[in-house]
């Protein structure tokens, strides 16, 4: 009886395999999207401030400067980058400057840049060396702005990934400024510039 059923049953798989309908290949579900390219950066009075939003370009404005103090906050600077190339960041420098009659008057300034925080994957803890460009000569009057070749390259980014770095700004100028300086509305400026290394 055992030798029946199990002839049987190689009976039953052999038919089976005769009659059986040939199955379709794989099937395959391919997946893709586009990650935008993003280069944010602007000046900000706060690190809670720091906000991007749509705009690629931020500009801020720090008023009731000293000129005649040091430590003066100027804010923050804070670049977000996600290209999967590098860039370098540049600082423009603006004297504070008058018109005074017929005379021009710049009131130059130290600005000293220092990490003051990171995220991503992109900019460690350590990834920015505090840099100090400008001086804190005492002002001039006429001619060319003193701070007009004193910038310079702030950073240029390393790796790859998404990553944010907020720079803490501080200015100092002459302390004998006000002894000096006439009455007026100064203005000055800082101009950040991104281009590629």
């Amino acid at each position: 009886m055992r030798k029946l059923l199990s002839l049987l049953l190689i009976l039953l798989v052999f038919t089976g395999v005769l009659f059986a309908e040939e199955l379709p290949g794989t099937a395959t579900l391919n997946l893709a999207t586009i990650v935008a390219e993003q280069v944010y950066h602007g000046f900000f009075s706060s690190l809670e401030s720091i906000s991007f939003d749509e705009d690629q370009a931020v500009n801020n404005t720090v008023s009731g400067v000293a000129p005649n103090a040091s430590n003066v906050d100027f804010g923050y600077y804070a670049l977000y980058i996600n290209l999967p190339t590098q860039v370098k960041v540049g600082f423009t420098l603006n004297s504070l400057t008058t018109t005074a009659g017929d005379d021009l008057w710049y009131v130059p300034y130290k600005l000293s840049v220092s990490q003051a925080g990171q995220d991503g994957v992109r900019f460690g803890e350590s990834f920015f060396t505090a840099k100090t460009f400008g001086s804190d000569s005492t002002p001039t009057v006429g001619g060319n702005d003193p701070l007009a070749s004193l910038g310079g390259d702030v950073l240029t980014t390393s790796g790859s990934g998404n990553g944010y770095i907020a720079l803490k700004l501080t200015a100092s100028f002459n302390s004998g400024n006000l002894e000096l300086i006439p009455s007026g509305s100064y203005s000055g400026s800082i101009v950040a510039s991104i281009t590629t290394p």
